[in-house]
């Protein structure tokens, strides 16, 4: 099989959309008889072989933030449109709503191109930031007619992709109330070392405890939650914090000052991040609109407790516990009391509780064969190697 993955949000200081595709790049490492072809972008155009069968296309791409190193917009696909006119057979999976979905959907309309087209819904764009968009400021009345036009629009370029994959249950009854059936569960994984460092939090109830945020620092995050929150959360003595990400709001966090306060910034190595959820006793996960939440399984697996929305995939993930420690989403009141709740109770019991849970989602590894097994399975000789 030749698979193309197109995603204007991948970058390599990216977070949960980079550890998918290193994931998938890991996957077919193991799988040389198959090839694989990551397409992102970046400032000028390069190619690199990561594998004999493996290359990352970076194609020129627009700012997208005010980050330089952060988003860009795909918007020189020319390079590629070459290549896939002598690959008729290769699968292309987009991963971005925007603009590649849009695009590549007219190019198969048109017969421009003939590939099986798939798409991952890694974000979801109509309930994150524009039904947000409608609510607020003037014009209300146009803003509602422009949202429930771009809502059909939206939903019906995407009833064109022969498969629309979701990592979550609750994304998938979503798209299934919008007419979309072409719906493939795949749950995403754990890193492996995440399952291999389990350890137990034996904090007892009353004693000092140490929370953590890992993530951008966006608005979609819902981090003026956050934002609001840690003043009052450190007037106990008994609380710190420790704040890992870059984003929008970081100045915020590079100017907040407070003995037990930590901000690390954005942190590349793998091997750091995980040692600080090890260090940490509870994740704090106020994101509403997650469509999975992978820093939320990680640290599942790690042992580490997570208080989080009641909404989101977040959600999906922390209502297989027996005790799940939730709040209302994008209530700042109601998050600060879930903090208050966990800090007057013993961590052993959630700790267990939170590791068997995510024993159940299993590694990345695994969480790739079933994706990409399901590939195999579909398309069979249709995908062949070229």
């Amino acid at each position: 099989m030749y698979f193309i993955d197109i995603n204007t949000f991948y970058n390599p200081r990216a977070g949960g959309i980079r550890t998918y595709h290193q994931a998938k790049i890991e996957w077919f490492s193991e799988h040389p008889e198959h090839h694989y072809l990551l397409v992102g972008p970046a400032k000028k155009a390069s190619s690199q072989f990561l594998a004999p069968n493996i290359e990352y296309l970076a194609l020129p791409g627009w700012q997208a933030t005010g980050d330089p190193e952060g988003y860009r917009a795909l918007v020189n696909f020319i390079p590629l449109l070459r290549r896939l006119s002598s690959m008729p057979g290769a699968v292309i999976e987009i991963g971005d709503p925007w603009w590649s979905a849009w695009l590549f959907t007219f190019l198969r309309g048109c017969f421009l191109i003939r590939n099986p087209l798939t798409f991952f819904f890694h974000s979801e764009p109509i309930r994150t930031y524009l039904e947000p968009w409608s609510c607020r400021g003037n014009f209300q009345l146009l803003r509602r007619i422009t949202l429930r036009i771009a809502s059909r629009m939206f939903f019906a370029v995407f009833r064109q992709f022969q498969h629309i994959f979701t990592s979550s249950r609750l994304m998938e009854t979503y798209l299934h109330d919008r007419n979309m059936k072409n719906t493939v569960f795949v749950p995403f994984g754990a890193p492996e070392t995440c399952f291999q460092r389990f350890n137990l939090r034996e904090r007892k109830a009353g004693t000092p405890i140490k929370l953590l945020y890992a993530g951008r620092l966006e608005n979609d995050k819902d981090i003026q939650i956050l934002i609001e929150a840690i003043p009052t959360l450190l007037e106990d003595e008994s609380v710190s914090i420790t704040v890992m990400g870059r984003g929008l709001h970081e100045s915020f966090f590079q100017t907040f000052t407070h003995p037990r306060f930590v901000y690390m910034g954005y942190v590349e190595k793998r091997d750091v991040v995980e040692s600080t959820f090890y260090t940490h006793d509870v994740l704090l996960a106020p994101g509403s609109w997650e469509t999975f939440g992978l820093s939320v399984l990680e640290a599942m697996a790690l042992g580490m407790p997570v208080i989080g929305p009641d909404q989101g995939g977040t959600w999906e993930l922390l209502q297989n516990l027996s005790n799940p420690q939730v709040f209302k989403a994008r209530c700042t009141e109601s998050f600060i009391a879930a903090v208050e709740r966990i800090k007057q109770m013993d961590l052993l019991p959630l700790s267990q509780d939170h590791h068997e849970v995510a024993l159940r989602y299993g590694t990345w590894a695994q969480a790739m064969d079933r994706q990409m097994n399901y590939y195999l399975e579909y398309f069979g000789g249709k995908a062949c190697a070229i």
